[in-house]
């Protein structure tokens, strides 16, 4: 066993008597020893809470961020959105999707009155039609086959 090796082990077994030591305290003598050893105990404690306050705080930011960071590295793969066309042509999009009975017959299509719908709902509804891979950025019909 090497030098360092030893000396591991040997902190390794301090900080388990120490740890020990810990848990078999009570709070009232843990409290008594802080007393003793910080003039005001009041100020202290709410020193100690910010501490842990400010480290959830960091812990938590330090969270977000990486779920952004992944949020954002899948953005691209989630944006397929429709070339910009006129709103005669989106409508006509939609009635050659109704029109297509093998296409109705293999998905649900929600938008039957195309002339009830806004141009922002069009846009909508074809993004979710791009992203199923129904229709292509253009328009196209993809799954019309049997």
């Amino acid at each position: 066993m090497t030098q360092d090796m030893k000396n591991k082990t040997q902190l390794e077994r301090i900080e388990d008597m120490i740890i020990e030591d810990i848990l078999e305290t009570s709070d009232d003598q843990i409290l008594t020893e802080f007393a003793e050893e910080v003039c005001d105990v009041e100020k202290e404690m709410e020193h100690m809470r910010d501490l842990v306050k400010d480290s959830v705080f960091k812990h938590n930011k330090v969270k977000f961020e990486a779920a952004k960071q992944a949020r954002l590295s899948q953005k691209p793969q989630l944006q397929k959105e429709m070339k910009v066309v006129s709103l005669d042509r989106k409508k006509k999009i939609i009635k050659s999707l109704n029109a297509n009975d093998n296409l109705t017959q293999k998905i649900t299509m929600a938008a039957r009155n195309e002339n009830e719908l806004s141009e922002g709902d069009l846009d909508v509804y074809l993004k979710h039609l791009i992203e199923l891979g129904v229709i292509d950025e253009e328009g196209n019909i993809l799954c019309d086959d049997d």
